[in-house]
């Protein structure tokens, strides 16, 4: 029956996913099964390449009495239906109803569901305002049979140039060790010489800093004694403001016509050695 199946398409949710235009259809074709004819019955066909629906469908068709039907769905009169003698058999799946599979090849059999998957994407997305999107399986299948052989072919290439060596392995390791080690080493290093030197500059101030305290203590101590202090190596000795320079000079000679200076008289140098 597979043989006679042609016109593969999906199905969109324009057409709610229903291989014909028939209102009363009741089963859908949803992607990746696909939808086909057939060129002997007419009928829309549904297939699919795996799972409990592995093959192809369609729905029963009307009873005849002239052989070319066989009738379905047991004893019960309420539920039979037919299907065609050639090509199609009766669903064997408990509760099914109105379903008559082909007994032909499937043409999707060989075809996985990436592949569908993938065609139907790429088709809805070209021509996203169409009800269905035709496609070949034929030559689905044929890249599905070039597909494993091309994936071995590559499959050496790839590992040549995509792998790491084992020294290659072994050489990111030691470098993950050691190269936070080195870091660590230099950031010590510097920071020592920098502590180092702010040491030195902190003992300098210091140095500093009591030789002042000291100088000011001895001169509060002498001044406090009364003892002028004498003048360091570091201070330069200058002149008192408002001062002046006087210039000695010598006092007259008294000259002979100059008049004696009076003498006590006697009674005043008596009465002065009685006291």
């Amino acid at each position: 029956m597979g043989d006679n199946l042609t016109d593969f398409f999906f199905t969109s949710h324009l057409t709610q996913w229903q291989c014909t235009s028939n209102i009363a259809s009741y089963f859908t074709c949803i992607p990746p099964s696909a939808c086909a004819h057939s060129t002997s019955t007419g009928q829309a066909y549904c297939c699919s390449n795996g799972g409990e629906a592995d093959g192809c469908y369609t729905e029963g068709t009307k009873c005849k009495t002239d052989g070319s039907t066989s009738t379905c769905g047991g004893d019960d009169q309420t539920i039979q239906f037919c299907c065609f003698s050639e090509g199609q058999s009766c669903t064997q799946k408990l509760g099914e109803l109105n379903v008559c599979w082909g007994t032909g090849a499937n043409p999707l059999a060989k075809v996985n569901d990436n592949q569908l998957n993938a065609t139907f994407s790429s088709l809805s997305s070209a021509h996203p305002s169409a009800s269905t999107f035709a496609f070949n399986p034929a030559k689905l299948q044929s890249s599905t049979a070039s597909s494993p052989s091309s994936a071995r072919t590559n499959a050496p290439h790839h590992s040549s140039h995509g792998s790491l060596s084992s020294g290659s392995i072994a050489g990111i390791v030691v470098a993950a060790i050691f190269a936070p080690i080195i870091v660590i080493g230099i950031v010590m290093i510097f920071g020592r010489k920098r502590l180092r030197s702010m040491v030195q500059r902190a003992r300098q101030r210091k140095g500093s800093l009591d030789w002042t305290l000291a100088r000011n203590n001895r001169q509060m101590a002498e001044a406090d004694a009364g003892i002028r202090p004498e003048l360091d190596g570091r201070q330069i000795p200058a002149e008192l403001a408002g001062s002046a320079v006087t210039t000695a000079q010598e006092l007259p000679a008294r000259t002979e016509n100059q008049p004696a200076k009076p003498q006590a008289s006697e009674e005043v140098q008596t009465a002065s050695s009685r006291l």
